[in-house]
């Protein structure tokens, strides 16, 4: 069995016996870069050019980010036990997952901490959560490594890769049979035609429409959630309040307001800084050189 030599989900499913193997996360976290090789996105420093500290908190974080998704995926191949070790989940949110009725649930899981493995966490510890999510190549490799890992929650898992036909039908039949879908609420994989514009940590940025559609096709509550790490190689998922699709804008105001509250809180772990300067809108004013 050959020793572990990077932290990407494809070589992590292809050593799946390696990763299984280590008694300890130290050797993950020695083939981390050091945090001072991460660049720090332009939008980012800008924000908080007096407060280095969360400036080298956030390098801290995207550099070792690789090893702690590699040692939660390793606690899946165990089941929930392991799991609920490392993530620490909300009685509420434990409950809205396990009780969707004929309605199901959409998680609008947000870019923090380690979002790509937020829904299989829950996923671990609710058993019978069925999990249904639409994305591009990088959720194709996610979920090959989930199948490697824990296979009986990958039974549970349904994964439609974009572009796909009729896709938010599709979804919106699988929250009607009492599903989970999950969709990521800053950024969309396909290119939007109506995107809605709403106000993030003082710019003008696109909002993709897909959860806000979904909602008002299937009648499913939206939950805003993250998982945020609370203290090193321990996590902490955090919900907001479920909203229902009552009228245009009802979904998205509700998720964006949740979003700009928690990366005021969590800045140094919200991931979507590094792709922040995408979902500015072309008008944005605060976005032009002076």
């Amino acid at each position: 069995m050959e020793p572990l030599s990077q932290l990407d989900f494809g070589h992590l499913t292809r050593n799946r016996d390696a990763l299984i193997a280590l008694a300890t996360p130290q050797d993950l976290l020695r083939l981390c870069p050091d945090a001072s090789e991460i660049s720090v996105p332009s939008v980012l420093t800008s924000h908080f050019q007096q407060s280095p500290a969360v400036l080298n908190a956030h390098q801290r974080f995207v550099a070792t980010r690789p090893a702690k998704w590699a040692w939660v995926l390793r606690a899946l191949a165990s089941g929930g036990q392991d799991v609920s070790n490392l993530v620490d989940v909300p009685v509420d949110v434990i409950q809205a997952t396990s009780r969707m009725g004929d309605t199901g649930l959409v998680l609008a899981v947000c870019h923090f901490g380690l979002h790509m493995l937020a829904p299989y966490a829950l996923g671990a510890m609710v058993r019978g959560m069925r999990i249904a999510g639409a994305g591009g190549d990088e959720g194709v490799t996610i979920v090959d490594a989930v199948r490697a890992f824990a296979p009986e929650l990958a039974s549970r898992v349904e994964y439609f890769s974009l572009p796909h036909k009729f896709v938010l039908l599709k979804l919106a039949r699988r929250l009607r049979s009492g599903g989970c879908v999950v969709m990521y609420p800053e950024v969309s994989v396909v290119p939007e035609r109506e995107p809605l514009l709403r106000n993030l940590v003082g710019h003008v940025v696109r909002a993709p429409a897909g959860i806000e559609n979904l909602a008002r096709i299937s009648g499913a509550p939206v939950l805003p959630l993250a998982m945020i790490e609370d203290r090193d190689l321990h996590f902490q998922v955090h919900a907001g309040a479920p909203v229902t699709y009552s009228r245009p804008g009802t979904v998205t105001d509700h998720v964006f307001s949740w979003l700009g509250s928690a990366i005021e809180r969590w800045p140094e772990q919200w991931f979507a800084w590094r792709f922040f300067d995408m979902m500015i809108d072309s008008g944005d004013q605060a976005a032009k050189p002076t």
